[in-house]
């Protein structure tokens, strides 16, 4: 009863009968002229379960489709004794485990498509015995180990993009494989080099190998392929440059060389190409040049971004009538905007910010079908002409320009000026054969997605049909729902609040009902004066609207109950649904819709009076692009239907309380960008699937119960900013490579349990600027630094790492935060090398009782900019320098546990101290009787001082003293050296004092934690 399409399944007649004739698509059975079966049909057809061993006896079956269903389970082996199979669809299902070396008794098969699935492991060697396979498609799985090509095949179409396959690029003969039409290995870690054969075959129309780890040059013969349309290389390591032969390519469609090391100039041929409709040569660095001539009427994008373009913006581009796409940023452009742009009335898309354009921009350039334009950092002035028209993202310099519509203001007199809308940039990978190579979205950063135009559509995964209520005499009878909701009283409409349930049945929710489902099904349906009847079918044409309004009710009942009921007037009240919140006086909740119709973004930001859960409905907000529910109370666990939602791309969901593991169902958030789930209550290990989000560049997962190694994080090479602090982590750090995370800024991995050594990898990365890999079990000696001018903050605290600190640590000559406490370091203080760091702010080199006995060193007078200082226990001796009033911004001052000598130099009253730590220490003397402004922390206990200690401040946190021995009537911890020994040892010894970076609010915190032993005052 759950098909979709019958077919005279299990019924009376013949089992070649069990067909439908009648649909424009095959569905059922077929079968030869001796009544064996041929061939099953069921793509699409609302199946699912686990393929049975029993279908190995049906040992005449040719052609199998399986495909858009919810198969589960592995391939059985039985299915491999069909060795007269030819077409083998199982496509888009949830299948995991291998694929058997049986594999090789398909001698007949032609057409092997296993795309989006979940199988794993490598493909096995004895698919080069398939002779026969024409097409052979396995991409987004999680396939790992080499690819093979399929010598002397007949393979014409080869998928393997979006998997794990590693390694080199395999050899490649100019005889091999001679027939292939399309060969696609994107979103790989594939590296070595580009075969020239590659471009020996004839009939090579289309070529994928962006987002890899390929390198070198591209080969100089590539102009040998005549029939070439289409070729990307996105997002690899290549250099060297562009060949004259690519000049022989005059049929490509498709060039997108962009993000890799390619120098030199930009072949003028390239803007001859007739059929070229896409060209994306961004950020390369190429010789600089103005921009060629284009004689390609169909251009429709050209992205020039961060090219090292110069000159002017040529009036002739307005002969591109098609173009809908234009980048130029980050370049050296100057002039002006031409006024004759505006006539472009197809162009949705310009990004000219960072160049330095001046004057102003004429009003016949108004943008009329402007999606997106970004003219920020450069010298315009007057009024941007864009306000009259409705405009997605919109960004200008507000100082200099008049723009009361922009998006994104960037003041050019603001230090933070150049960080202003840094993070957009367009890319052009996945213009696929799924959109017959054009696009169906437009992505620009975190934050923004726009739509394409839409090719071809995937089959959906609702089904078209399922069974309507029976109708008996003209009146409705509603099906039993599977469980029918406990706060609902079936009204007249009762039947329509069954029904609802039975239609979310065949959406993503699966007919799961709750008391939120109730509430919103009974609001809908009873109250609800904007939406009618509930649609007949999920396809039917109000469908997709009425599921995004009972969704979008469903979530915010789980939020806040029936408060929004009572509370909130426009709340489900009678406008449209994207309306709902923008009366609310928290601006901290926002609703985003696409053209006031469609939600794709919704966000709570630390509210208080917010708490509850996400329910299964959320999985309803099909176009969701951003969920950020930060700070409000929200628990349970997360839904299943919320992975299902492939357009997020923003996924906020930190301090609250969630709990339960990460699911491998991530996998089906493929185009997220940003996932936030810190101070939570997760547990379990992290899914191996987070690595299948290929364009995942932040992730905090920290301060939860996350387990296991993380060493498989390496394959997320789009990854920026990385935190998976204070968990339970473990692993071996040599395990561990961010260097294939190539664009890497932020690295937290502290407070977790990892072992092993540093490695020259992390401390070296070229584009890391933080790294806190302090609270694990490291061990082992410090790798050599090289030269470095971006890394800023370095914590290494809290491990076993021993040995002599390397001198080449001055090489970190942007390092503002050095933290390399409570270690076993020896030898000599290294202070004359980083006495050379001159932009340090704070460095702790305490707890490192390994040290060599020695004064404080003068050298350390050079650190003019330290606000934290931090020398405890590290075999300190003679006096307290008297140059540490040089350090005029110094707050925080840890000389404790050492052998200092002398008196507290006068001096230091002259500086803004907040924390002073000078226990444990033959210091004699009073106290400075200057000490009168504000302070935090002092400690000065277990010294030789003597006199009073005056009540200097209004309010202290800690103030610890010898009692017995100085008066300290402010004092709120007391030790007594005249006591008893061990009593006297034991106190304030308790306090620990931790210095945690916040590397995601570039911050850092002193801690004192205490056992509550020492006696309070």
């Amino acid at each position: 009863s759950e098909w979709k399409y019958q077919s005279n399944f299990l019924s009376s007649f013949p089992t070649c009968d069990w067909r439908n004739t009648a649909l424009h698509i095959p569905s059922g059975v077929t079968c030869n002229r001796f009544q064996q079966v041929t061939s099953v049909f069921l793509a699409d057809n609302n199946h699912g379960g686990q393929i049975p061993n029993e279908i190995g006896l049906l040992t005449t079956l040719e052609k199998i489709d399986f495909s858009f269903g919810q198969l589960t389970g592995t391939i059985p082996r039985t299915m491999y004794y069909l060795s007269s199979l030819v077409d083998l669809h199982l496509e888009y299902n949830t299948l995991v485990g291998p694929i058997s070396s049986d594999i090789e008794a398909f001698t007949d098969l032609r057409n092997l498509r296993l795309s989006n699935n979940f199988l794993s492991g490598t493909l096995p060697s004895q698919m080069t015995n398939l002779h026969l396979l024409t097409y052979l498609a396995v991409d987004d799985n999680m396939f790992t180990g080499i690819f093979y090509f399929l010598r002397e095949s007949f393979i014409q179409y080869l998928l393997l993009d979006h998997n794990n396959f590693s390694g080199p690029f395999p050899l490649f003969g100019p005889d091999d494989t001679i027939n292939l039409i399309q060969f696609d290995i994107s979103h790989n870690a594939v590296s070595g080099t580009i075969p020239e054969a590659l471009f020996f075959q004839p009939y090579l129309e289309s070529i994928d190998l962006s987002f890899n780890r390929i390198h070198g040059t591209i080969p100089e013969l590539i102009g040998y392929n005549s029939v070439l349309k289409v070729l990307s290389a996105a997002e690899n390591q290549i250099e060297g440059r562009l060949p004259e032969s690519m000049s022989y390519l005059s049929r490509l469609v498709h060039l997108d060389l962009s993000s890799n090391s390619i120098s030199g100039t930009i072949p003028s041929s390239l803007g001859q190409f007739y059929e070229l409709e896409y060209l994306f040569l961004g950020d390369n660095p190429f010789t600089p040049y103005t921009l060629p001539s284009f004689s390609t009427p169909n251009l429709t994008e050209l992205s020039l971004a961060g090219t090292n373009l110069v000159g002017t913006i040529p009036e002739t581009l307005e002969e591109l009538r098609k173009l809908q796409l234009l980048d130029f940023s980050n370049n050296m452009l100057t002039g002006t905007l031409p006024a004759s742009l505006g006539s472009l009335s197809d162009l949705r898309f310009i990004l000219l910010n960072r160049n330095q354009l001046q004057g102003t921009i004429s009003p016949e350039f108004d943008g009329k079908n402007l999606n997106v334009g970004l003219f920020d950092h450069n010298r315009f002035t007057g009024t941007l002409p864009l306000c009259n028209n409705p405009i997605e993202m919109l960004s200008g310099d507000c100082d200099l320009v008049d723009c009361p519509c922009c998006h994104i203001c960037c003041t050019s007199s603001n230090r933070d000026y150049w960080q202003c809308n840094d993070d957009i940039k367009v890319t052009a990978a996945d213009i696929g054969w799924e959109n017959n190579f054009r696009r169906s979205e437009f992505v620009f950063g975190p934050n923004l997605v726009v739509p394409g135009d839409p090719v071809f559509t995937l089959p959906p995964i609702f089904p078209t049909k399922f069974p309507s209520p029976s109708m008996d005499n003209g009146s409705q009878a509603s099906p039993a729902p599977t469980s029918s909701p406990q706060s609902v009283t079936l009204s007249p409409q009762g039947a329509e609040i069954d029904f609802l349930y039975l239609l979310l049945s065949q959406t993503w929710v699966g007919g799961q009902t709750s008391d939120v489902s109730a509430k919103a099904a009974e609001w809908i349906i009873e109250k609800d004066m904007l939406s009618d009847s509930v649609p007949q079918t999920a396809r039917s044409p109000e469908a997709a609207s009425f599921l995004q309004r009972y969704g979008f009710a469903a979530l915010l009942i789980s939020l806040r109950g029936t408060e929004w009921f009572n509370s909130y007037e426009p709340v489900f009240s009678s406008i449209h649904e994207c309306s709902w919140t923008n009366f609310l006086l928290e601006e901290a909740i926002t609703t985003l819709c696409r053209d006031g119709e469609e939600i794709i973004g919704f966000s709570i930001d630390r509210l208080a009076g917010y708490e509850g859960f996400i329910p299964a409905e959320v999985g309803l907000l099909s176009s969701l692009t951003s969920l950020f529910l930060s700070g409000t109370n929200v628990t349970g666990t997360l839904p299943s239907q919320l992975f299902r939602v492939s357009t997020l791309e923003v996924l906020v969901l930190d301090n609250n309380g969630i709990r339960g593991r990460l699911p491998d169902g991530i996998r089906g958030l493929s185009n997220l960008r940003t996932l936030s789930l810190s101070h939570n209550k997760f547990e379990g290990t992290l899914p191996r699937n987070l690595v299948r989000g290929y364009q995942l560049d932040y992730l905090a997962v920290d301060l939860n119960f996350f387990t296991g190694a993380v060493d498989f994080l390496n394959e997320l090479s789009t990854m920026k900013f990385l935190y998976l602090n204070d968990n339970l982590l473990g692993g071996v750090l040599e395990f561990f490579d961010p260097s294939q995370m190539e664009s890497l800024v932020e690295l937290d991995i502290s407070g977790n349990d990892i072992t092993g050594a540093i490695t020259s990898s992390i401390v070296n990365h070229p584009t890391v600027m933080r790294i806190d890999i302090g609270g694990n079990r490291l061990a082992g000696t410090l790798p050599e630094f090289q030269a470095n001018g971006v890394l800023e903050l370095l914590s290494i605290s809290g491990g076993q790492i021993y040995g002599t600190i390397p001198s080449s640590i001055s090489n970190l000559q942007m390092l503002t935060h050095l933290d390399i406490s409570d270690n076993q370091f020896s030898g000599s203080l290294p202070a004359d090398s980083i006495s050379l760091l001159t932009s340090l702010g704070a460095l702790f080199m305490g707890e490192n009782p390994s040290f060599t006995f020695g004064p404080i060193p003068d050298s350390l007078s050079n650190l003019y900019g330290l606000s934290a200082l931090s020398l405890r226990n590290t075999q300190r001796i003679g006096t307290i320098p008297l140059w540490l009033p040089k350090l005029t911004y110094l707050k925080y001052l840890d000389l404790s546990s050492n052998q200092l000598v002398g008196e507290i130099p006068q001096s230091l009253t002259t500086l803004d101290l907040e924390y002073l730590l000078l226990q444990r220490n033959p210091i004699e003397g009073e106290f400075p009787n200057d000490f009168d402004r504000p302070m935090s922390v002092v400690m000065l206990d277990h010294t030789n001082l003597t006199g009073p200690i005056p009540c200097f401040w209004d309010s202290i946190d800690i103030l610890v003293a010898d009692s017995d021995v100085v008066q300290c009537p402010c004092c709120n911890v007391c030790c007594l050296r005249f006591g008893p020994a061990e009593e006297y040892e034991l106190c304030n010894n308790d306090r620990v004092t931790t210095n945690s970076p916040d590397l995601k609010n570039h911050l850092y915190f002193v801690n004192f934690t205490s056992s509550g032993r020492s006696p309070f005052c």
